[in-house]
């Protein structure tokens, strides 16, 4: 019995740290950036994830967009990652409708922003 419930933990980090990267990409998409470099760095990022998600060191996932030419911050996306639900998989949704309405309501950014993703962990993460 333990090694389905190690797997269903596996399985269910995967599956969050997955969708949340979709989610941030949706973001991207909806603000009007290209998410290329996104899209490229998706294993990197996917492993840490994963690997901080299992030791239950994520604290948050931030995604900053910022204007160059200003070097000012222009929005920041806060997740906040939580450990607490009891029996069977975790779970992670987003609902897009209400993500493009927050989108629309906070406006596009212009073009020419750029992004960085950003991860907090607790002491001792590995």
């Amino acid at each position: 019995m333990t090694t389905v419930s190690v797997y269903s933990y596996t399985h269910s980090v995967r599956y969050v740290a997955d969708n949340i990267l979709k989610s941030l990409k949706d973001i991207l998409l909806f603000s009007g950036l290209d998410p290329q470099k996104f899209v490229q760095d998706k294993e990197s990022n996917l492993r840490a994830l994963t690997a901080w998600m299992e030791s239950q060191h994520l604290r948050s996932v931030k995604l900053q967009i910022i204007d160059p030419r200003t070097d000012t911050m222009v929005f920041r996306w806060d997740l906040e990652i939580s450990y607490g639900w009891t029996g069977g998989d975790g779970s992670f949704w987003t609902d897009t409708t209400q993500l493009r309405y927050a989108i629309t309501k906070a406006g596009l950014v212009p073009s020419q922003c750029r992004y960085s993703l950003l991860l907090t962990v607790a002491p001792g993460a590995p």
